[in-house]
């Protein structure tokens, strides 16, 4: 597997187990690096730590990918989120209904 840097555990675990991995997952307001175990060849997430370009002393795993923190109040169209005075779109409608113009989503 190609690796874009290494990843060095500060504070917390690295995830590998399916449970972990998805308590992990649900925090989707904190950043999540995703990293390999060489030596047990699996996947897995990991927060709060460091990244460097070389593997470092003690824990580092190769870093496969970073995943930006996401808030749902990014998602959709910021317009419709005003128009409609919602703090989210997709509650408000704009994803659950694909996007339709304003009167659909007024008529549901």
């Amino acid at each position: 597997m190609n690796n874009i840097g290494f990843f060095n555990p500060v504070k917390t675990a690295v995830a590998f187990d399916q449970l972990n991995i998805g308590n992990y997952a649900k925090a989707i307001r904190e950043p999540i690096n995703v990293v390999f175990d060489p030596e047990n060849k699996t996947i897995g997430l990991a927060k709060q730590g460091e990244i460097t370009a070389q593997p470092t002393a003690g824990a580092s795993y190769p870093l496969l990918g970073c995943l930006p923190a996401l808030y749902p109040e990014w998602l959709g169209d910021r317009l419709f989120c005003e128009t409609h005075g919602v703090r989210f779109a997709y509650v408000g409608g704009a994803i659950p209904f694909k996007g339709f113009d304003d009167q659909l989503i007024k008529d549901n």
